[in-house]
């Protein structure tokens, strides 16, 4: 039997699942978030602003921007590479 508990065990489980929903909510929310961030982010790139620019306008560090970018390039390749072939 589980002794470590002061209260019934029932009890701190209702607790802990209300936590739990707690944070995947704002799990969720916070990364719906951040691609919308990172949409902007392409946005600005896109439309010719400078990294630094970029990172005003989006409220974000310069360093995340610059990290942003492999990203970015790899994803833009992944989609070239596959619209090419298919076109041939």
């Amino acid at each position: 039997m589980f002794t470590g508990c002061q209260y019934p065990y029932t009890h701190h489980t209702g607790i802990l699942y209300l936590r739990l929903l707690e944070r995947i909510k704002y799990a969720l929310g916070h990364e719906q978030a951040k691609q919308e961030k990172r949409a902007q982010i392409i946005k600005d790139l896109v439309e010719g602003n400078s990294l630094r620019a970029t990172a005003r306008m989006c409220d974000v560090a310069f360093n995340t921007v610059l990290k942003f970018l492999p990203q970015i390039g790899k994803a833009r390749q992944e989609y070239q590479d596959k619209s090419a072939r298919s076109s041939l």
